[in-house]
């Protein structure tokens, strides 16, 4: 006895009927696997009997039906209505709320056109899905897909970016509370190196060791971290030099981290 094919023994969603019984023919029509015209090879379509169907995969009717309530998911968390508007809420929304309070970069155009993915590509990740993992269910499969909503948001080039494709290293100097910029209580330089940019901090022994205090401060994780104020490379040997006479007679001090 030959097996069932794979669509027609899957579960159908919570409440809707099973169809299909696995010795029923549906009639010939266009969108029958065997057919092999142009149109069916070229885009997806939908079968008589509520299908789903594109270059060898295929949904069920009842995976479809989660397909689409799946879609509908997300159009409402993207930020749409029935009617494809947009209203307050939504990620949509949000992100051109974030870009206008943002003086950094903005969405790129089209934005709206192209947030959410379209629909045949969402149903053809969800068939490759059923193939690979049969033993998950389809509304199961449908909530791993994670990636239909996206957004790009380009900033100029700048920071750490312009720095690796520069051979200039950056001096900053470290103002630390009840400092000032004529009287810093450390020095931290970016140097580009060929794996990236190298973050070092002067240590009390004049040595260069690694420090993370631009990550942090780009984080915003740390609100009493000292100011950084981007100086000269002479002015940097200037206070180098002022940190080894100030550090001369104290050597044997553990070095501040």
């Amino acid at each position: 006895m030959d097996a069932a094919a794979p669509s027609e023994t899957r579960e159908s969603p919570e409440g809707a009927p099973a169809t299909g019984s696995g010795t029923e023919q549906s009639p010939p029509s266009a969108t029958d696997p065997a057919d092999t015209s142009s149109t069916a090879a070229e885009r997806p379509v939908s079968t008589a009997d509520g299908g789903w169907q594109w270059e060898g995969l295929r949904l069920t009717p009842e995976d479809n039906l989660i397909a689409d309530q799946a879609l509908d998911a997300r159009r409402l968390a993207e930020g749409r209505d029935t009617d494809g508007e947009y209203g307050d809420r939504g990620l949509t929304p949000d992100m051109r709320r974030v870009e206008q309070e943002s003086p950094y970069g903005e969405l790129v155009p089209g934005t709206e056109k192209h947030a959410l993915e379209g629909s045949d590509r969402f149903k053809e990740k969800l068939a490759k899905r059923i193939t690979l993992e049969p033993d998950k269910s389809t509304a199961e499969l449908a909530a791993d897909i994670h990636d239909n909503i996206r957004h790009t948001f380009p900033f100029p080039m700048g920071g750490r970016k312009a720095l690796m494709l520069s051979s200039e290293t950056k001096y900053f100097a470290v103002i630390g509370r009840g400092r000032t910029i004529d009287d810093p209580s450390g020095l931290v330089r970016q140097r580009p190196t060929a794996e990236g940019v190298a973050d070092e901090s002067i240590r009390r022994d004049l040595t260069w060791g690694p420090t993370d205090v631009f990550q942090q401060a780009e984080r915003g994780e740390e609100p009493g971290l000292p100011e950084l104020a981007e100086i000269s490379e002479p002015e940097a040997d200037g206070l180098i030099e002022r940190f080894r006479r100030k550090w001369s007679g104290d050597e044997a001090s553990p070095a501040v981290g």
